[in-house]
């Protein structure tokens, strides 16, 4: 069986985007250790559905007991919930928009998150179910926020979220403060070959 690496873009920019850069070059790195590895390549800046008050209803309906509609309706998250839990590696383009994560980001972890598939509650607490990714990298890049700083909500956001899902293996790529030249891209790059 094939390594998988899902690599997930949310940036609006396409050509001068420095996550997408960055995305671009992890997997290259990825591929160098994987060769045979098949690549899911999904830009959620493309649209992802927002969570709606029929798409809760249809989660919290029995499998059996959903009707032909809701089924229908859950089909992009569960496709998306496939894609997930099929991945080896996770690797995220995540901008810091208006200090946090794209709203497409954002939907894209709404329609992820689904009690008894990619995390459950017990006694203990809640426990995530997504145990299949070896490593996740995630690459930030803003305007001049520093990644970790008091206004940094996106960072501890992702890690957690992941950590929630079950995936704890995180690494945060930091090409923040673009605003003053690409070298913070490259210091990420560099940082990623020496680890």
């Amino acid at each position: 069986m094939s390594v998988r690496i899902l690599k997930i873009n949310s940036s609006a920019r396409y050509a001068d985007a420095s996550t997408r850069r960055l995305t671009e070059a992890v997997v290259a790195d990825l591929l160098r250790r994987h060769p045979d590895a098949e690549v899911i390549d999904r830009d959620v800046a493309q649209g992802v559905p927002f969570v709606s008050e029929g798409h809760i209803e249809a989660v919290y309906t029995p499998t059996d007991d959903r009707t032909p509609a809701q089924r229908q309706l859950l089909s992009s998250s569960r496709h998306l919930i496939d894609e997930l839990k099929s991945a080896d590696y996770l690797v995220i383009g995540a901008p810091m928009y208006n200090f946090s994560v794209p709203a497409s980001l954002k939907a894209y972890f709404d329609q992820v998150a689904q009690a008894g598939v990619t995390f459950s509650y017990s006694e203990a607490g809640p426990k995530g179910l997504v145990d299949n990714i070896r490593e996740a990298f995630v690459a930030v890049s803003s305007n001049g926020v520093p990644l970790d700083s008091p206004v940094d909500f996106l960072t501890g956001y992702v890690r957690h979220y992941l950590g929630f899902l079950g995936i704890d293996n995180v690494r945060v790529l930091d090409a923040t403060g673009q605003i003053a030249g690409p070298h913070r891209e490259r210091e990420a790059l560099d940082a990623l070959v020496a680890a």
